[in-house]
């Protein structure tokens, strides 16, 4: 026989017990209309604030440097030099971009970089040196004593790093390296043609993404500025460390009928810049690439 559940009367039906509801009380929602209008005087004070240590001055280019570039790059230049003219469009070297820079630096960028500025007359007898992307200067100082028959004009648009090469000028007390501070193709083509002994491109960007290939340096088109700008016998140097760069750099020089060249031993007098040092701690192999003109 079945047991009624939970005590069920003798009709049979089953009793069960109500389910205690828990209530929670839940706060009141105060009327908009009971909330007291605020006054301006009931606003609280923004709190006050400590101001901060002026910052670093910003990189100043000085005006004498681009304006003296300026007028010697136009004055007997033998194209334009603007986008429209180029073959490529705009500018063929690019430097990095505007930051802060150190007092000592912008002393030397104010004051020594102005003193070392080529700017003609100069000695036609001394074979020119062309260095495009320049940098710090580590190398062309380095390399200013075997030189010293030649005169090296080392190119960089970015006027921060230049005012380092100033100062490794002035402490060395070299004498035979000018600075550009610039496009060094503007220079080239103030120049003229088979005017250079010989032109030094130095690690240069190998921007390897596809949409900056258009900013690659050694490409047929300014390979050809370049060798226009080689004397007959005169060589071009580069050194690289990226490997597919090297490769386009050389197919450039091979489709160049003026050009003759491949990859070369390292130079002895070539040092090992901080750039050149980053790379080989990554395992980057240099490869030094030779040509000369040979009509």
């Amino acid at each position: 026989m079945v047991q009624p559940l939970l005590g069920a009367a003798s009709s049979g039906r089953v009793r069960r017990k109500p389910v205690e509801t828990i209530s929670r009380a839940q706060p009141a929602k105060p009327s908009v209309r009971s909330l007291p209008e605020r006054t301006v005087s009931d606003t609280p004070a923004a709190p006050s604030r400590t101001p901060l240590a002026a910052p670093l001055p910003l990189i100043q280019v000085n005006a004498p440097i681009v304006h003296v570039n300026a007028s010697i790059a136009s004055s007997n230049a033998p194209a334009p030099t603007d986008a429209a003219h180029r073959p490529v469009g705009g500018s063929y070297t690019f430097g990095g971009r505007k930051g802060r820079i150190s007092p000592t630096r912008q002393r030397a960028l104010d004051e020594l970089v102005p003193r070392y500025l080529f700017a003609p007359p100069f000695d036609a007898s001394r074979p020119l040196i062309i260095e495009i992307g320049c940098g710090k200067g580590e190398a062309t100082a380095a390399m200013a004593g075997g030189d010293t028959d030649s005169l090296v004009i080392a190119c960089e648009p970015n006027a921060a790093t230049i005012a380092n090469l100033a100062s490794l000028l002035d402490d060395g007390g070299i004498t035979n390296v000018a600075l550009w501070v610039g496009d060094a193709f503007d220079l080239l083509a103030h120049l003229g043609p088979a005017s250079t002994a010989e032109i030094r491109v130095w690690f240069p960007d190998p921007w390897p993404k596809p949409r900056h290939a258009h900013k690659r340096l050694v490409t047929a088109q300014r390979l050809g500025l370049i060798t226009d700008a080689l004397t007959i016998g005169a060589r071009l140097r580069i050194a690289t460390d990226d490997a597919a760069y090297a490769e386009e750099a050389l197919a450039a020089i091979g489709a160049e009928p003026r050009l003759s060249g491949g990859i070369v031993a390292r130079p002895p007098g070539r040092p090992v810049t901080t750039f050149e040092a980053r790379g080989l701690r990554a395992g980057h192999r240099p490869i030094d690439i030779e040509a000369h003109r040979i009509r």
